[in-house]
């Protein structure tokens, strides 16, 4: 199964000290790539390495996307729309960019598996495509 892949996951993954990393790297293994990460993710991922464990594990983590396991998509025009849509919908909730953005992807692609430690966003939300959300790891 393809599945996108939120901040909260990369970050997971890029230290050993995170508590949710064997989780993680357990739940790549278990998924088959693509591996989908939408452009708006990786600034508050790399903000965030940066922030708790330096410079040169940012780096790391910046070095890694290139893995051909994970496919970065940029943001069209046309999902702009729907990411508005879930802006405005989600308001009260506060859902950000970055997570509006992983589900106009998904209803586009058709994708239902999100890899996050995100589960009140991901589970509240309601793309259009599915019911709900697969959300890995469990």
């Amino acid at each position: 199964m393809a599945a996108i892949v939120d901040a909260s996951f990369l970050i997971a993954i890029a230290h050993r000290r995170e508590a949710a990393y064997a989780a993680c790297r357990d739940t790549i293994g278990q998924v088959r790539s693509p591996l989908l990460i939408p452009t708006a993710v990786l600034p508050e991922v790399t903000h965030m390495l940066n922030r708790r464990y330096g410079h040169h594990i940012m780096r790391r983590f910046v070095a890694r996307m290139q893995d051909p396991i994970y496919t970065l998509e940029s943001i069209p025009g046309s999902d702009l729309a729907r990411i508005v849509e879930l802006l405005e919908q989600y308001a009260d909730a506060r859902i950000d960019f970055a997570d509006c953005s992983i589900v106009a992807l998904a209803e586009r692609t058709g994708i239902d598996t999100v890899l996050t430690l995100d589960r009140r966003d991901f589970a509240m939300i309601r793309p259009k495509h599915i019911p709900h959300f697969t959300i890995l790891p469990e």
